[in-house]
């Protein structure tokens, strides 16, 4: 397990340097679908919150493009997803990452858009 302060320390400054697209709130217990705001910069940011107690889940959703220079963002959003209270649809919840970090390890130049 990582150090939680290095960990802290390390995306402060990240955000400080407006590389954030998506911030993930959790300290509230709310539910914030999807709150835009600008960066220093005038860059989109997006914050979301799934609520509490494992009853729902921030999707976030990017459109990538790739040019010369590697792969951007040109476009973001974020749904709150409530879980029903099975156990088979909480599983499939982990079984969609698993297959999104399958994808993402396979990205190629060809990849324009991954779907889930």
């Amino acid at each position: 397990m990582n150090d939680l302060v290095e960990d802290a320390n390390k995306w402060v400054n990240v955000m400080k340097k407006d590389k954030a697209d998506v911030i993930v709130e959790g300290h509230n217990h709310e539910q914030i679908e999807q709150h835009d705001y600008k960066n220093k910069s005038g860059k989109k940011v997006i914050v979301t919150e799934p609520g509490n107690n494992g009853e729902c889940i921030s999707n976030i959703n990017f459109k990538l493009e790739k040019d010369d220079n590697g792969w951007n963002v040109v476009d973001k959003s974020s749904k709150i997803t409530q879980f029903e209270k099975s156990k088979k649809e909480r599983i499939q919840g982990v079984d969609n990452y698993g297959k999104l970090m399958c994808e993402l390890e396979f990205l190629d130049d060809k990849t324009k858009e991954i779907s889930l």
